[in-house]
C-alpha cells in the first residue's frame, strides 16, 4: 500500500492531511488492508513533509510484526551523515526501530548520480 495519498492535503481529492479525521480514516484504510491480507507498507518523508511517515506509524501501532515498511530517503542529498539523519527521522515518524526497505526517492537517475549514491 502507497502511502503519498495518507501526508499529501488534497492529493487526490479534497484531504486536510493534518485533521484528526484523516488519521482517524488512514488507520481505518490500513486496518481494513490489514485484514484483507495487505503487508507491504510504502511511503516518503516528502509525502506531507513526514505527514504519512506520521500516519502510517500510528495506524501500524500493535502491527509491526505482521509488515514490511518501506520509505525512502529525498533526492539529492546522498551523503552519509543526510541519508542517515533522514532515516532516523523516519524512524521516530514510523514509531518503529527497523525500516525493512530504503530507497533512493526520485525518477531517472544518471550515472553519475548512480556513482554518488553508491559511493
Amino acid at each position: 500500500m502507497g502511502g503519498a495519498q495518507f501526508g499529501l492535503t488534497n492529493y487526490m481529492g479534497a484531504w486536510d492531511a493534518y485533521s484528526e479525521e484523516a488519521q482517524r480514516d488512514t488507520t481505518t484504510t490500513i486496518h481494513r488492508a490489514l485484514e484483507l491480507g495487505y503487508s507491504y507498507f510504502d511511503t516518503a518523508p516528502g509525502y506531507g513533509d513526514g505527514r504519512s511517515e506520521e500516519m502510517v506509524g500510528r495506524a501500524l501501532a500493535g502491527h509491526r510484526d505482521e509488515v514490511v515498511i518501506a520509505t525512502k530517503v529525498s533526492r539529492g542529498d546522498w551523503a552519509p551523515d543526510a541519508i542517515y539523519r533522514s532515516v532516523e527521522e523516519s524512524l521516530r515518524r514510523l514509531r518503529t526501530d527497523v525500516i525493512d526497505v530504503i530507497q533512493f526517492h526520485g525518477g531517472w537517475y544518471h550515472q553519475e548520480d548512480v556513482d554518488a549514491v553508491l559511493a
